[in-house]
C-alpha cells in the first residue's frame, strides 16, 4: 500500500524549499558581495556586507541581530538583503518563542520592506530586484502558513508561491 502525504504536508515543504533555495543562495562564501553574480558583482554597503560575513560566513547571528544589521538599515535602507535578514532572525527567535506574536508581526514587517526595496532596486539592478522581490513573497507565504495553518492559509500561500516561481523566473 502506498502512503500519500497530504497536499497540506507537501504545499508547506515546496514552500519551506523555495525559501531555503532562495536564502541558501546567500550563503555562497565565494559570492558574499553580491550572492547573485560571479562576474560583474554590484557591490552592497559595507554594513550589509558585514552582517552577512557575521550570519553566513561566521555563524553568528546574535552579533548580526543586535548590532550589525540595525546599523546597515539606518545606513544602507534601500538594501533589500538586509530586510530579508531581518526577516529571517526575526523567524528564527519566532520559532523558539511561538507565542510571541511580535515576533511573526515582525517577520511580516520586515517581508515587506524586503518588497519594498526590491521593487525599487528593479530600475537599476533587474536580477536582484526579482530575486528579492520572490524571497519577500516567500516570507509572507510562511507567516500565512504560520497564522492560518497548513489546510486555511495552503490557497494564500500557494498563491504566493506560484509568484515567488514568477520571480525567481523573471530574474
Amino acid at each position: 500500500m502506498i502512503s500519500r502525504v497530504p497536499r497540506s504536508k507537501r504545499l508547506v515543504s515546496a514552500l519551506a524549499g523555495a525559501f531555503a533555495i532562495a536564502l541558501g543562495a546567500f550563503s555562497l562564501p565565494t559570492l558574499a558581495g553580491d550572492p547573485f553574480r560571479a562576474n560583474s558583482p554590484r557591490p552592497i554597503g559595507e554594513k550589509t556586507q558585514q552582517a552577512f560575513n557575521a550570519i553566513f560566513l561566521e555563524g553568528n547571528y546574535r552579533d548580526a541581530a543586535e548590532g550589525l544589521l540595525q546599523q546597515a538599515e539606518v545606513m544602507e535602507p534601500n538594501e533589500p538583503l538586509v530586510h530579508a535578514m531581518q526577516a529571517s532572525i526575526a523567524y528564527t527567535d519566532w520559532q523558539a518563542n511561538k507565542k510571541n506574536t511580535a515576533l511573526l508581526e515582525t517577520v511580516k514587517s520586515y517581508a515587506a520592506k524586503t518588497g519594498e526595496t526590491a521593487a525599487r532596486l528593479k530600475a537599476t539592478d533587474a536580477v536582484r530586484g526579482n530575486l528579492y522581490t520572490a524571497v519577500s513573497h516567500g516570507l509572507e507565504a510562511a507567516t500565512i502558513l504560520e497564522e492560518e495553518g497548513s489546510i486555511r492559509g495552503a490557497a494564500k500561500a500557494l498563491g504566493k508561491l506560484q509568484q515567488v516561481y514568477g520571480f525567481l523566473d523573471a530574474a
